[in-house]
């Protein structure tokens, strides 16, 4: 199994127990999204083989932080390119407006979000996107620019089954999380059974987003299995072919070759 967002870094007690428990439930390789410059540097520390990375600004980070988007995106790029062997992906980034109040924090979101994109299409990468609350603003910008030829990933979706089918148009996986554990999330379970298998990845979000079942516990990636398990009742198919099939898509995504993660030792 691939988790294929995870936050492995803010677990809050033993990490490294949480890593070594995901690996015996059979959870064997891990992107590591990044959040904010603070993290960058320390995140290069779990760089290992099946562990793997991305960087880039969350949209709540831009919300706290929004007169800072250019010089931080600015040094984003110069992190990226001094660490290039180690990274997997850009972000997360995109928008959140359930967190941005007011057009400065909202504006800031989409310098940010634009900066990102010209990143990623510069540096070959796919980008992952946070999207809460704006899916309709998010659909307009990936139109309105040139996207990276790996485009990317809708991370831990909470649309509907029309909405991921305009992201799948422009070339973007859909990753569900716990969230679609949840036994009254309807419009969710629709979309996750409407995902094309080439077009779909999963991902515990963790310590976020705790799988229905497992309340109030934080989350942590071993129980990236539930989520599976769901995705196989939803859309009929065995526990088995979801994670085989979202493996080897989450492995095409971010060019995961281990032999490389061997051959690149991060500089810190």
């Amino acid at each position: 199994m691939f988790d294929s967002h995870c936050h492995l870094d803010r677990i809050p007690h033993r990490p490294d127990a949480a890593l070594a428990r995901a690996r015996t439930a059979g959870v064997k390789q891990f992107l590591i999204a990044g959040v904010e410059p603070a993290q960058w540097r320390s995140a290069l520390l779990w760089a290992q083989p099946g562990v793997f990375l991305s960087f880039g600004l969350h949209p709540w980070w831009v919300s706290e932080h929004p007169m800072d988007v250019e010089e931080a995106t600015a040094n984003l790029e110069l992190f990226l390119a001094e660490h290039r062997p180690q990274t997997h992906a850009i972000g997360e980034t995109g928008l959140d407006f359930r967190r941005a109040t007011g057009s400065t924090i909202q504006d800031a979101q989409r310098c940010s979000f634009e900066r990102h994109i010209a990143a990623a299409r510069r540096l070959e990468l796919p980008i992952v996107l946070h999207v809460v609350n704006a899916h309709t603003e998010a659909l307009r910008m990936l139109r309105s620019c040139e996207l990276p030829a790996k485009r990317g990933v809708v991370h831990s979706f909470s649309g509907s089954a029309e909405t991921a089918a305009e992201y799948n148009r422009l070339g973007f996986r859909i990753s569900f999380s716990g969230a679609i554990t949840h036994p009254k999330r309807h419009k969710l379970h629709r979309a996750a059974a409407s995902v094309p298998d080439d077009m779909m990845l999963v991902e515990t979000d963790s310590p976020d987003q705790t799988p229905w079942e497992r309340h109030p516990a934080p989350n942590e990636p071993a129980f990236l299995i539930d989520v599976i398990s769901r995705m196989a009742i939803l859309r009929d198919q065995s526990p088995e072919e979801i994670a085989r099939i979202t493996t080897e898509n989450a492995l095409r995504l971010f060019e995961c070759d281990e032999r490389r993660e061997l051959q690149t030792a991060p500089t810190i």
